[in-house]
């Protein structure tokens, strides 16, 4: 940045006027001060002001300004300043020496004289001529380092395997809250960061797939009227394979939350709230234990809606694998009386 001036004398009064290049195009103001750097002196510009007129000054003195300039209005660079040096000096009075003469007695002859007055005739003032203009030495100035923001947290796509536990809570039976549990396993497809506001915070989407399994007669149901164990499959017969599978309800479901995601070293903490949807098969007569609320066909498929709000933590083993817990529960309507609370184990894959 370059500080020049220039003065101009009129009328025992100067008018300075000091220039400086606009070289840098991301300053955003400039400050200056006429004679001082007081904190609460400055004058504060735009950026695009490339100049200060000072009128009516004193030509006996000498005036400095002071520049500054900054991107933010904050931070300020170091001062800049150029003298505009007194266009007149002030002369020395000067002193006349008056020499008195001693009286000397003459004889005068009286005759009368008319007394004449001599006017003293002032001096005259030769001109003085305005010094050649010339431009004060310019102190450079460091430019201003622009203030860094705060990174954002990266983008993360993370492919999620949950095997899970679903429990169910029926409200409205107050002798038996407890609904059937399900055993269940799904993906989930987690897009962190998609916004994001600072290095460890930021928005994203989840999408949870899954199926849920629960016996029809609870889990004590894995014995034949026989005793022979259902999982004795080298004692089965042909048809008791289908006989198992029809022991089972089976769900189909699928939730779609919004997630606050907050890093925290290696360790990764999520808040979510959204809803989705499941479809129940074979459910036949026992539907309204469960979550469907309307039946399609022969009682043999069952649709169910809920709202779902969604807590899970992981802990990173390097930059790509993840081990963590999971809960999602699950109102569902229009049945707000039933909900459910899917409980996870999270192993995760981080691209």
């Amino acid at each position: 940045m370059l500080l020049s001036l220039s003065a101009v004398f009129a009328a025992q009064e100067m008018s300075v006027t000091w220039e400086w290049l606009l070289d840098d195009p991301e300053v955003n103001y400039y400050r200056y001060q006429l004679n001082g750097t007081d904190d609460d002196g400055w004058t504060v510009v735009s950026g695009d002001t490339g100049l200060y007129v000072a009128e009516g000054l004193d030509p006996y003195q000498n005036y400095t300004l002071y520049l500054q300039r900054s991107y933010d209005g904050v931070n300020w660079s170091e001062t800049a300043s150029a003298t505009a040096e007194a266009l007149l000096v002030e002369e020395a009075p000067v002193t006349e020496e008056v020499v008195v003469e001693e009286p000397v007695e003459e004889v005068v002859i009286e005759t009368p004289v008319e007394e004449t007055t001599v006017e003293e005739v002032a001096p005259i003032e030769e001109p003085v001529a305005a010094p050649e203009e010339v431009a004060a030495p310019v102190t450079p100035i460091a430019p201003v380092a622009p203030v860094a923001a705060e990174p954002a947290a990266p983008f993360e796509f993370s492919l999620l395997f949950r095997p899970y536990v679903e429990m169910g809570f029926n409200w409205s039976n107050k002798d038996n809250v407890l609904a059937p549990i399900g055993v269940g396993g799904g993906i989930s497809l987690d897009f962190d960061n998609i916004e994001a506001y600072t290095e460890n915070v930021g928005f994203g989407i989840r999408l949870d797939v899954g199926s849920t399994q629960y016996a029809k007669d609870g889990f004590t149901n894995l014995v034949f009227e026989s005793g022979k164990s259902k999982w004795a499959f080298w004692d089965w017969k042909w048809g008791e394979m289908f006989n198992l599978v029809d022991n089972y309800y089976h769900d189909l479901n699928a939730t779609l939350l919004l997630t606050l995601d907050m890093r925290a070293g290696f360790a990764d903490f999520s808040l979510g709230i959204g809803g989705g949807a499941n479809l129940l098969f074979n459910a036949g007569s026992d539907a309204e234990n469960y979550r469907a609320y309307e039946t399609w066909g022969n009682d043999k498929l069952d649709l169910g809606a809920f709202a779902a709000a969604n807590f899970g933590m992981k802990f990173y083993m390097g930059s790509v694998f993840s081990l963590g817990v999971d809960a999602v529960y699950k109102v569902y309507f229009p049945n707000y009386d039933y909900n459910g609370l899917a409980a996870s184990l999270v192993l995760g894959f981080t691209f």
